[in-house]
């Protein structure tokens, strides 16, 4: 017999299975021998190395400022698992008792993998808040327990903050919801890390506040249509990330220049084949703004890997970094090129290859341009 809670855990297994396949289908074998393994091997060596040896320029960067701007982050992204489907609308809103248990289950759901991300970035800024700022693991957990209230709490109240409505409207809740986690997380961790005040009193009155907001999500009334859209997109969304979906997006507003290459539409004199299909690569790349995020995030994962390498050991990490680099536009090619539009350009085989070739190079430049520049002022 179907109840709630196996309602939630069909949803939540249909969406586990989904993000396994979003990470089967771009991490096959190849990807992982050639770029995930040794990644996490060098990721493994110059975490070991911070702890054996700090880097001296580390020491005058105030970590806990960018261990509360991540957290805070965190916090205004911060959006519930529920687990709801456009097949479960009939029943969840004839049902109030389903959909306050599934909101139960998603709200203990969320924050349990809560815990676990606040600990992995924890891990991962370690070493700069002992080494660098001076604290200590026990100073720090005060600080993520807070930091897990806090989160629960922003998972209770963000059905009220749903961009929907007007521009001003959305701007209006994105505005208040950033408002709220300054107030809430960014001032006392702050104080906290300041040693201007503890952490007791204003956990209470986070509990109090936690509670309350927390009744309040499992009284009211569930908004279907905003949480199937909210999961919907977060599939969109992880679905364009990893598979590099290049789709140039049309602009609700006409305009009478677009918003880049305002004064010319071309990049290269040549009208030849080649150039023309390179052309086209490179601005789809830049008016796709998932892509173009994970291209950034390369170079500037890739600039703090060479920061932290001394001699020739940054010459070998630029290396490294440039093949990622172009395995990465290798797989943003394969999926690119399968749009339908481009059947009408790519017909030459052997200017494909070339295009494929002069636009992978041209996309390399800036980051190994970027590298080398930062390999050059930390020697």
């Amino acid at each position: 017999m179907l109840t709630p809670t196996k309602l939630f855990f069909i949803r939540l297994r249909q969406h586990v299975r989904y993000i396994t396949k979003a990470l089967n289908s771009v991490l096959d074998w190849s990807v992982w021998l050639y770029i995930v393994v040794p990644l996490l091997v060098v990721a493994i060596g110059l975490y070991a190395d911070l702890w054996r040896q700090f880097p001296d320029w580390a020491l005058n960067i105030g970590w806990e400022w960018i261990y509360i701007a991540i957290i805070n982050l965190f916090l205004i992204g911060a959006k519930p698992f529920v687990g709801v489907a456009e097949a479960d609308q009939l029943i969840l809103l004839q049902h109030d008792r389903w959909y306050k248990v599934m909101k139960q289950w998603g709200l203990l759901y969320n924050g349990l993998m809560t815990t676990i991300r606040l600990a992995l970035i924890l891990i991962i800024l370690l070493p700069f808040l002992v080494l660098g700022s001076g604290f200590t693991v026990a100073d720090l957990q005060p600080l993520q327990l807070y930091s897990l209230g806090s989160t629960i709490m922003m998972y209770s109240i963000s059905p009220y903050f749903y961009k929907r409505g007007k521009w001003w409207a959305r701007l209006l809740r994105s505005s208040l919801r950033s408002l709220i986690t300054v107030v809430i997380w960014a001032v006392p961790a702050y104080g906290y890390m300041a040693n201007l005040w503890k952490l007791d009193y204003i956990f209470i009155a986070l509990l109090l506040v936690i509670l309350g907001c927390t009744w309040r999500y499992f009284t009211g009334k569930l908004p279907f249509a905003l949480q199937l859209q909210q999961e919907q997109e977060f599939r969109s969304n992880l679905t364009g990330i990893l598979l590099s979906q290049v789709q140039e997006q049309k602009s609700t507003k006409r305009k009478k220049k677009p918003w880049i290459f305002r004064k010319s539409q071309r990049l290269f004199k040549s009208s030849d084949y080649v150039y023309t299909v390179c052309e086209l690569r490179i601005k789809a790349l830049l008016r796709s703004l998932s892509v173009l995020q994970v291209g950034l995030t390369i170079i500037a994962s890739g600039s703090y890997a060479v920061f932290l390498v001394d001699g020739f050991g940054a010459l070998v990490v630029v290396i490294g970094l440039v093949l990622v680099k172009r395995v990465w536009l290798h797989l943003q090619w394969e999926q690119w090129s399968k749009e339908q539009y481009l059947q009408l350009y790519l017909k030459d085989s052997e200017g494909t290859k070339r295009a494929k070739s002069l636009s992978t190079n041209l996309l390399t430049i800036p980051g190994l341009f970027i590298w080398l520049a930062i390999m050059v002022i930390s020697l």
